[in-house]
């Protein structure tokens, strides 16, 4: 269901719609880096290919059976003009061979285990530090977007602070101090809300490259770092 939900997302994405975008949940995130993300991929082609060369090589270890047929259509001649044996006769050989001391593809066999332990472990690594990396970014998504909520609040207030006290400054009820310490705070927000919009388009680009999906593909989580607290934490 997740990869038919994704690849309609793609689809619609592709057709140029401006609406195209992804919600997910941190689970959704999870699961869909676990499948696309070329790393894990990799990691589980190894993992397939030593398998293959272990049962390869266990192959030398069974029997081999070999054999050939010749037919003569005709009877053999000797010189003098002598014939014998008889007109269209087979003569069919077969043969075959069990290893029985194979210390070479012992060492192999051995060698082929090594390499697909290692293998499965460097695969559920590679899955651990991919599960942590995405979950690093969503909840920094998350942080960084709520920061932004009370910023952008923050900005608002101040904002009409500082159009109430022009008034007042005009009118001459404040004075003119009282109006450019509005100012000052004002600027002195302005770059702080910046950077954050800054963090959250670097923290979704790095969401975006552990999940595989389009830079310009726009995704939208869904999630609340209050009711996740207890599994941040854990």
């Amino acid at each position: 269901m997740k990869r038919l939900i994704l690849a309609l997302t793609f689809g619609a994405f592709a057709a140029g719609s401006a609406s195209a975008q992804l919600r997910l949940t941190l689970d959704d995130a999870i699961q869909m880096a676990l499948s696309e993300n070329p790393t894990i991929k990799v990691a589980d082609l190894d993992v397939e290919r030593y398998d293959y060369v272990k049962k390869e090589t266990r192959g030398n270890l069974l029997p081999s059976a070999s054999g050939e047929y010749t037919r003569a259509i005709e009877k053999s001649t000797m010189r003098g003009g002598i014939s014998f044996g008889a007109d269209n006769t087979f003569t069919g050989t077969a043969s075959l061979s069990v290893p029985l001391f194979a210390p070479a593809v012992y060492r192999t066999l051995k060698l082929n285990r090594t390499q697909i332990a290692s293998a499965v472990e460097a695969a559920r690594s590679s899955r651990i530090t991919l599960v942590a990396e995405v979950k690093k970014a969503f909840y920094n998504i998350l942080l960084a977007e709520q920061s932004l909520a009370t910023l952008e609040e923050s900005r608002a207030t101040i904002q009409r602070t500082v159009d109430d006290t022009k008034v007042k400054f005009e009118q001459g009820v404040a004075s003119e101090y009282d109006y450019l310490t509005a100012q000052v705070e004002l600027s002195n927000l302005l770059p702080t809300i910046t950077q954050t919009k800054n963090s959250i388009r670097v923290a979704m680009l790095q969401l975006k490259m552990y999940l595989s999906v389009p830079e310009a593909l726009s995704i939208e989580l869904v999630g609340n770092l209050d009711e996740m607290k207890d599994v941040v934490l854990a």
